[in-house]
């Protein structure tokens, strides 16, 4: 396992690599990712890694993905979730954050498309997924795979703010929608996982028949050791996700978080990026993982 700092990535201002999303371009991996600047406004910016030694080669590289205009949902946060290339065009669906009045935060998801990895142009100033019948609160950490029919998004929904020590938290589950140009959105269903009443469940990633999300308690887990875990699930005989157990035996025994994970496969070994420590504040993480399922 190893770390890269974000003082190793050369990140300004050294606040935060949050959400890194790894590409696989060769002999390099890409890896995007989120900092905050001093005012807590979230950008994104990008890294290449040696795809054998996991050493940084190369500059810190802006993709054009900026903060949207006055009013809209990308105004005060971008962060990357999911990159799929299709037709020769890369789809780059981020997480756009605004700041509401009554509550901390309102998240939609956003695309930006670029005929390469150094550059992206937005799809729109509006979001793909927003605040809507389907999805009240709010919508983020989409991951998306498209299998040469149609395209298959899972992503975290909110569906309550609780008031807890004179504090608003949110509540959020896994959901399902489907589209045939990767653009427009429908069919949009939650996925029943275990303890879906106590957890809040993130970043969903889907391979093969797999899911990998970080789950958390619903309320008090700021305190010390309750904080996101990673989790691995499959499809059971019913259609349905069970839990089949923690990532790595060490994510529950330590006392920092383990959140928003994505893997990358190189060659036949599959890399594990995520984040500790306060949501990534000083770096992120990757590990090798040669066991997807632990029982």
């Amino acid at each position: 396992m190893s770390f890269l700092s974000c003082d190793e990535l050369g990140v300004p201002e050294s606040s935060f690599a949050q959400m890194p999303t790894p590409v696989l371009m060769g002999d390099f991996i890409r890896v995007f990712f989120s900092s905050r600047d001093n005012n807590s406004k979230s950008h994104i910016y990008s890294v290449d890694l040696d795809a054998k030694t996991l050493r940084k080669v190369g500059q810190l590289r802006e993709p054009g993905i900026g903060l949207g205009s006055y009013g809209t949902f990308d105004e005060d946060g971008v962060m990357p979730s999911s990159l799929i290339q299709v037709d020769g065009e890369w789809f780059f669906y981020y997480i756009g954050w605004s700041r509401p009045r009554s509550t901390p935060y309102s998240l939609a998801i956003g695309l930006a498309i670029g005929s390469s990895l150094d550059s992206f142009i937005k799809y729109s100033e509006g979001p793909l997924i927003d605040k809507s019948v389907s999805n009240p609160f709010f919508a983020t950490t989409p991951s998306v795979r498209y299998d040469g029919r149609q395209y298959e998004m899972f992503y975290s929904k909110g569906y309550d703010w609780h008031l807890y020590n004179e504090k608003l938290e949110s509540r959020y589950l896994i959901s399902r929608a489907t589209s045939r140009d990767g653009i427009t959105w429908s069919q949009f269903t939650d996925v029943d996982l275990p303890g879906i009443s106590e957890s809040c469940f993130a970043r969903p990633v889907i391979f093969d028949d797999h899911i990998i999300y970080s789950s958390r308690p619903t309320i008090d887990f700021r305190t010390r050791n309750r904080g996101y875990r990673l989790k691995i699930g499959r499809f059971s005989d019913t259609g349905s996700f069970e839990e089949c157990g923690l990532i790595w035996d060490h994510v529950q025994k330590v006392e920092s978080d383990a959140a928003y994970a994505k893997f990358i496969r190189v060659d036949d070994t599959e890399y594990f990026f995520y984040n500790t420590d306060n949501f990534g504040r000083n770096g992120f993480n990757i590990a090798l993982h040669e066991k997807i399922c632990l029982g």
